[in-house]
C-alpha cells in the first residue's frame, strides 16, 4: 500500500467520526482494521500475528500497563464513591467559606492553583483522565464561584492534565526507556530533566489564561447555587485526599522518593509507585465506605464498580484503540520508508518534525500513550539524531497535546462532570477552544527551556 492510500485511509477514519459523530474508541479499531487487512491482502505484513501486533520492534511493557489499567478503575470507582456519598460536597465547603463572588484578587489564584493541582493529581495518579475526574467536583464550583464559566473553569483544568512528564513510574517512561535500551543499548533518565520546563510551562500557561480571562470577566452561572456552609466533620472533608496522604506516608517510611520514584535502598521496582497507588486506594475506598452515611454499602460498591469498568472503557481501551489504529497506519507505509524520508530533511529540521508528528496525532486521537514511542521508534532510524533530546521533546508534546483533544478521555470526562453541575450538556470542544493558546504557549516554553538544559549538558 502506498503512503498516500495509507494516509488518506487514516484521515477518512476522523472524517467519518466527526460527520456521524462516533465514539473514537470504535472509530479508531475500525480504522486500525481495515487499514490492517489492506496491509495483510497486500503483503506489507504476514500472518494473524502481525495483524494483532502492536509494532514488530517496539516494546510495550504490559505488567506496567496493566497496573495503570487497575489504578485507572481504581480512580475512577473511588471518584464515583466521593460523589455518590457527598464527600466532595464537605471538601468544597472548606474552600469556598472564604470565598465572596467574583472576588478578583482569587482569579489569578484560583486559575494557578487549578493547573498545579490538575498537574499534581495526575502526576500521583499516572492519569490525566483520573486527576480530571478527582478535580472536578471541587474546583469546578470554586472557579464558578469566583466569576468565572464552566468553559473556562474546564479549560483551566484541562491545562494541568500532563503531570506524568516527570514520573518515571508513567507508562510512557517504561516504553520510552525499554524501546531506546533495545535500540541503542545506552540507557537514559528522561524525566530528570523535565521539572524545570514544566514548572515553566506551568507559569506560561496561568499567564495566558489570565489574560483569555478577561474575555469572561464576571461571567456569573445564575443556576449555580453554593452549598450553604455546615459543621464541618474533618474526616469526611478530607477524604477526597486520603489517596495522596497515604502515598506521602508511603514515601516517607520507605524511604522512597516520590519525586525520583527512588528508594534509599537502589532495590528500585519500576512498578514500586504504581502497587503503592493501588493500595492506597484501596485502603481509601474501604475508609470511605466504613464512614458513609448517606448511602448504603451496596450502593456504593455498585458506583465504585460501574465507576471502575466507565474509567476503563474511557481511558484503557481509547489508549489501545488509538494504538490499534497507529501501528495499522505504520504497517501500511512502513516505518523504515518514513524514517528514510526523514533522513533527506536539514538536521535542524528533524526534531521539530518529530515534535509536530506528535503533537498532531495526539490531538487527532486524544491519546499520547499511543503515539509517543512509535514517533522515538520512527525516528530512531534518523541517523545523527540526538535520540535523549528527540524523545524528551516527543514526550512533552504528547503529554500536552493531548490536552488540546476533544477525543481525549480527560477532557470527555470533564464534560460529564461539567454537564452534571450545570444541568446542561457542554461542548467538550469549547473547552478546547479557550484553551488552544494557554496550551501551545505551555510547549513552546517547555520544548526551549529544555533545549537550554539538555544543551548545557
Amino acid at each position: 500500500m502506498s503512503i498516500v492510500e495509507g494516509i488518506s485511509l487514516f484521515l477518512i477514519t476522523f472524517i467519518v467520526m466527526i460527520r456521524e459523530k462516533i465514539d473514537p474508541r470504535w472509530a479508531f479499531l475500525a480504522g486500525g482494521f481495515l487499514l490492517k487487512v489492506m496491509s495483510l491482502l497486500n503483503g506489507s505484513i504476514h500472518g494473524w500475528k502481525d495483524f494483532f501486533s502492536f509494532g514488530e520492534k517496539e516494546i510495550t511493557d504490559w505488567i506496567h500497563f496493566g497496573l495503570t489499567a487497575i489504578i485507572v478503575y481504581l480512580a475512577f470507582g473511588f471518584s464515583e464513591i466521593l460523589q455518590t456519598e457527598n464527600y466532595t460536597n464537605d471538601t468544597l465547603n472548606i474552600f469556598s467559606r472564604g470565598l465572596s463572588k467574583s472576588q478578583k484578587k482569587h482569579r489569578i489564584i484560583s486559575i494557578i492553583i487549578t493547573i498545579l493541582a490538575t498537574w499534581f493529581v495526575s502526576f500521583s495518579l499516572l492519569s490525566a483522565s483520573a486527576a480530571c475526574g478527582f478535580v472536578a467536583p471541587v474546583i469546578l464550583p470554586i472557579l464558578i464561584r469566583v466569576g468565572f464559566s464552566y468553559e473556562f473553569a474546564g479549560a483551566a483544568i484541562i491545562a494541568g492534565g500532563w503531570g506524568t512528564i516527570i514520573n518515571p513510574a508513567d507508562v510512557n517512561a517504561s516504553n520510552i526507556h525499554a524501546t531506546i535500551d533495545k535500540l541503542i543499548q545506552k540507557p537514559i533518565q528522561l524525566p530528570n530533566d523535565h521539572i524545570i520546563p514544566a514548572l515553566t510551562a506551568i507559569v506560561i500557561m496561568a499567564i495566558i489564561l489570565k489574560f483569555h480571562a478577561k474575555a469572561t470577566k464576571g461571567n456569573q452561572i445564575e443556576n449555580f447555587k453554593r452549598n450553604e456552609p455546615r459543621k464541618i466533620n474533618l474526616f469526611r472533608s478530607i477524604m477526597l485526599f486520603t489517596p495522596f496522604i497515604l502515598l506521602t506516608l508511603y514515601g516517607i517510611l520507605s524511604e522512597f522518593n516520590l519525586i525520583t520514584v527512588h528508594s534509599a535502598s537502589d532495590t528500585f521496582n519500576k512498578n514500586q509507585m504504581q502497587i503503592a497507588i493501588i493500595l492506597s486506594f484501596l485502603i481509601s475506598c474501604m475508609f470511605a465506605i466504613f464512614l458513609a452515611k448517606n448511602a448504603t454499602v451496596k450502593l456504593l460498591c455498585n458506583k465504585f464498580s460501574f465507576g471502575g469498568l466507565e474509567g476503563i472503557y474511557d481511558v484503557i481501551l481509547l489508549i489501545i484503540a488509538a494504538k490499534f489504529l497507529i501501528t495499522g497506519l505504520q504497517q501500511c507505509i512502513g516505518g523504515n520508508t518514513i524514517a528514510h524520508g526523514i533522513n533527506y530533511l536539514p538536521q535542524n529540521l528533524k526534531i521539530p518534525l518529530a515534535v509536530l508528528t506528535t503533537f498532531a496525532f495526539a490531538i487527532l486521537t486524544g491519546s499520547g500513550d499511543a503515539i509517543i514511542t512509535s514517533t522515538i521508534l520512527v525516528f530512531s532510524g534518523v541517523p545523527n539524531l540526538d535520540l535523549k533530546m528527540a524523545a524528551s521533546m516527543i514526550w512533552f508534546s504528547g503529554e500536552i497535546g493531548r490536552c488540546a483533544s476533544p477525543n481525549s478521555a480527560a477532557i470527555r470526562k470533564l464534560a460529564k462532570e461539567a454537564s452534571k453541575l450545570k444541568g446542561s450538556e457542554i461542548d467538550p470542544n469549547k473547552f478546547v477552544s479557550i484553551a488552544w493558546w494557554a496550551i501551545i504557549g505551555g510547549l513552546v516554553a517547555a520544548l526551549l527551556t529544555l533545549l537550554l538544559i539538555i544543551k548545557n549538558y
